[in-house]
Protein backbone atom coordinates (compact mmCIF):
# COMPACT_ATOMS: atom_id res chain seq x y z
CA UNK A 1 0.00 0.00 0.00
CA UNK A 2 2.75 2.46 0.95
CA UNK A 3 4.61 1.62 -2.27
CA UNK A 4 1.46 2.35 -4.28
CA UNK A 5 1.10 5.71 -2.54
CA UNK A 6 4.74 6.53 -3.21
CA UNK A 7 4.31 5.70 -6.86
CA UNK A 8 1.17 7.82 -7.01
CA UNK A 9 2.78 10.94 -5.54
CA UNK A 10 5.95 10.37 -7.54
CA UNK A 11 3.93 9.99 -10.70
CA UNK A 12 1.92 13.12 -9.94
CA UNK A 13 4.96 15.28 -9.31
CA UNK A 14 7.05 13.88 -12.12
CA UNK A 15 4.19 14.17 -14.59
CA UNK A 16 3.79 17.78 -13.52
CA UNK A 17 7.48 18.35 -14.11
CA UNK A 18 7.44 16.51 -17.42
CA UNK A 19 4.43 18.49 -18.55
CA UNK A 20 6.21 21.79 -17.94
CA UNK A 21 9.21 21.47 -20.20
CA UNK A 22 8.92 24.70 -22.13
CA UNK A 23 11.48 27.28 -21.07
CA UNK A 24 9.19 30.05 -22.28
CA UNK A 25 6.65 28.96 -19.64
CA UNK A 26 9.32 29.73 -17.05
CA UNK A 27 9.12 26.38 -15.36
CA UNK A 28 12.36 24.77 -16.39
CA UNK A 29 15.92 25.86 -16.81
CA UNK A 30 18.77 24.07 -18.56
CA UNK A 31 22.34 24.81 -17.47
CA UNK A 32 25.66 23.00 -17.10
CA UNK A 33 24.25 19.65 -18.28
CA UNK A 34 21.23 19.73 -15.94
CA UNK A 35 17.58 20.48 -16.51
CA UNK A 36 15.70 21.74 -13.48
CA UNK A 37 11.90 21.64 -13.46
CA UNK A 38 10.05 23.78 -10.94
CA UNK A 39 6.41 24.48 -10.23
CA UNK A 40 4.11 25.72 -7.50
CA UNK A 41 0.80 23.99 -6.80
CA UNK A 42 -1.88 24.13 -4.13
CA UNK A 43 -1.49 21.51 -1.41
CA UNK A 44 -5.10 20.37 -1.87
CA UNK A 45 -3.98 18.72 -5.13
CA UNK A 46 -2.30 16.09 -2.95
CA UNK A 47 -4.73 13.41 -1.82
CA UNK A 48 -5.17 12.91 1.94
CA UNK A 49 -3.61 9.41 1.73
CA UNK A 50 -0.50 10.66 -0.04
CA UNK A 51 -0.20 13.63 2.32
CA UNK A 52 -0.37 11.28 5.30
CA UNK A 53 2.23 8.91 3.85
CA UNK A 54 4.75 11.75 3.42
CA UNK A 55 3.66 13.85 6.43
CA UNK A 56 2.67 16.70 4.10
CA UNK A 57 0.23 19.37 5.22
CA UNK A 58 -2.87 20.13 3.16
CA UNK A 59 -4.72 23.42 3.45
CA UNK A 60 -6.55 25.83 1.16
CA UNK A 61 -3.96 28.54 1.74
CA UNK A 62 -0.87 26.34 1.48
CA UNK A 63 1.10 25.73 -1.71
CA UNK A 64 4.16 23.61 -2.43
CA UNK A 65 7.19 24.50 -4.49
CA UNK A 66 8.19 21.36 -6.40
CA UNK A 67 11.72 20.95 -7.80
CA UNK A 68 13.06 18.05 -9.89
CA UNK A 69 16.64 18.01 -11.18
CA UNK A 70 17.59 15.84 -14.15
CA UNK A 71 21.01 15.30 -15.67
CA UNK A 72 21.17 15.44 -19.45
CA UNK A 73 23.00 12.45 -20.90
CA UNK A 74 23.17 12.49 -24.70
CA UNK A 75 19.62 12.13 -26.01
CA UNK A 76 18.22 11.07 -22.63
CA UNK A 77 17.97 12.42 -19.13
CA UNK A 78 18.01 10.89 -15.67
CA UNK A 79 14.79 10.77 -13.65
CA UNK A 80 16.11 12.72 -10.68
CA UNK A 81 19.40 13.89 -9.25
CA UNK A 82 20.15 14.52 -5.56
CA UNK A 83 20.84 18.18 -4.82
CA UNK A 84 21.06 20.83 -2.14
CA UNK A 85 18.34 23.47 -2.53
CA UNK A 86 17.90 26.70 -0.61
CA UNK A 87 15.56 29.56 -1.27
CA UNK A 88 13.07 32.19 -0.23
CA UNK A 89 9.56 33.24 -1.17
CA UNK A 90 8.85 36.96 -0.81
CA UNK A 91 5.45 38.62 -1.17
CA UNK A 92 4.80 42.17 -2.38
CA UNK A 93 4.92 43.43 1.23
CA UNK A 94 8.53 42.12 1.32
CA UNK A 95 7.61 39.45 3.89
CA UNK A 96 9.98 36.52 3.44
CA UNK A 97 9.35 32.82 3.97
CA UNK A 98 12.44 30.63 4.00
CA UNK A 99 11.81 27.60 1.76
CA UNK A 100 12.39 24.40 3.74
CA UNK A 101 12.63 21.60 1.21
CA UNK A 102 11.65 18.06 2.06
CA UNK A 103 13.42 15.37 0.04
CA UNK A 104 11.14 12.74 -1.48
CA UNK A 105 13.22 9.71 -2.49
CA UNK A 106 11.78 7.12 -4.85
CA UNK A 107 13.48 4.09 -6.39
CA UNK A 108 14.86 5.93 -9.43
CA UNK A 109 14.23 9.57 -8.66
CA UNK A 110 14.48 12.36 -6.13
CA UNK A 111 12.32 15.45 -5.91
CA UNK A 112 11.91 18.25 -3.42
CA UNK A 113 8.88 19.99 -1.89
CA UNK A 114 8.75 23.19 0.20
CA UNK A 115 5.55 24.62 1.71
CA UNK A 116 4.49 28.26 1.27
CA UNK A 117 1.58 29.81 3.22
CA UNK A 118 -0.28 32.48 1.26
CA UNK A 119 -3.39 34.61 0.92
CA UNK A 120 -5.77 34.65 -2.04
CA UNK A 121 -4.30 36.21 -5.18
CA UNK A 122 -1.06 36.89 -3.32
CA UNK A 123 1.97 37.39 -5.55
CA UNK A 124 5.25 35.77 -4.50
CA UNK A 125 8.72 36.16 -5.93
CA UNK A 126 10.74 32.95 -5.55
CA UNK A 127 14.54 32.78 -5.45
CA UNK A 128 16.27 29.41 -5.24
CA UNK A 129 19.81 28.14 -5.44
CA UNK A 130 20.12 24.54 -6.65
CA UNK A 131 23.38 22.61 -6.45
CA UNK A 132 23.16 19.13 -7.96
CA UNK A 133 25.28 16.62 -6.04
CA UNK A 134 27.74 16.14 -8.90
CA UNK A 135 27.82 19.77 -10.10
CA UNK A 136 30.78 22.11 -9.90
CA UNK A 137 28.60 25.13 -9.14
CA UNK A 138 25.11 26.18 -8.13
CA UNK A 139 22.28 27.15 -10.46
CA UNK A 140 20.11 30.15 -9.55
CA UNK A 141 16.39 30.23 -10.31
CA UNK A 142 14.03 33.19 -9.95
CA UNK A 143 10.35 33.41 -10.83
CA UNK A 144 7.15 35.14 -9.76
CA UNK A 145 3.78 33.47 -9.27
CA UNK A 146 0.33 34.55 -8.13
CA UNK A 147 -1.10 32.07 -5.61
CA UNK A 148 -4.78 31.40 -4.97
CA UNK A 149 -6.71 30.01 -2.02
CA UNK A 150 -8.55 26.87 -3.14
Amino acid sequence: MVQAIKLLVGGLLLSMAAGFTSAQDGISIEQDGYRIFYSVFNSTMITPKVAQAYALERDNDLAYVNVVITQLEGNSQSLGVPAKIAGDAKNLMQQVQKLKFQTIQEQNTVYYLAPVSHGNEEVYHFEMTVRPETAQRSIDIEFTKKLYVE
